[in-house]
């Protein structure tokens, strides 16, 4: 088949258009290669950044010191014991009275409930007290204390700059802390019952020790 003159015969507009074309492919070319390969990077990223698990913020261990417990309204207005030497402070609540007895050590007391006939656990009878105080003459240090008897667990503690824990025994539910004010003496704080736990540490935050 013959093709028209005009379809095979070599113009200067056809080779200017020839040359256009020519010039002009490559850069379309480049401009489409750069928009693939920003959308396969933006696809990266993002598929990357849905695979970053969030770092787990675990909070830092806050060691037990009541003692720096910001004093309540509640406790503001409840009564003062003081040992009989002087020795040791701290608030209780206005529905508890006290009786000291010596059978719980030198100067020891326990706490009752208003309106209840005091019952000493040291007597044969099961005691009623809410909270024991022990004060007594003991030459063992704070560790050979933390590691005597079948205590179930404890937490070291400090309370009006005195060292102290925390121990609960394997054969009973009460809370138990126990102080070393000085080499020869020992306090413990008997929380005996619900009553006691619940102020447990709004009680050990009004401690004083004088020595």
């Amino acid at each position: 088949m013959k093709l028209p003159k005009e379809l095979t015969t070599v113009t200067l507009l056809s080779k200017s258009l020839a040359l256009v074309i020519f010039l002009i492919t490559p850069v379309i070319a480049f401009g489409f290669g750069i928009q693939y390969q920003q959308t396969l990077d933006l696809a990266s990223k993002q598929q990357t950044e849905s695979l970053i698990v969030a770092p787990i913020r675990i909070p830092t261990p806050t060691p037990i010191n009541p003692n720096e417990a910001s004093p309540s309204a509640e406790t503001a207005t409840w009564k003062i014991f003081t040992s009989l030497d002087g020795f040791i402070r701290f608030k209780y609540p206005n529905n508890w009275f006290f009786e000291r007895i010596n059978t719980y050590g030198d100067n020891g007391v326990g706490f009752f409930l208003n309106g209840t006939k005091p019952i000493h656990s040291a007597s044969e009878e099961p005691g009623n007290e809410v909270l024991v105080l022990f004060i007594f003459q003991d030459l063992r240090t704070l560790e050979e204390l933390k590691n005597g008897g079948n205590k179930l667990k404890t937490q070291d503690i400090m309370v009006s700059g005195k060292n102290g824990f925390i121990d609960n025994y394997t054969y009973s539910e009460h809370t138990f802390v126990s102080f070393k004010p000085s080499p020869e003496k020992t306090v413990g704080v008997w929380f005996r019952t619900k009553e006691s736990q619940k102020y447990f540490d709004q009680i050990l935050s009004t401690f004083q020790f004088t020595q």
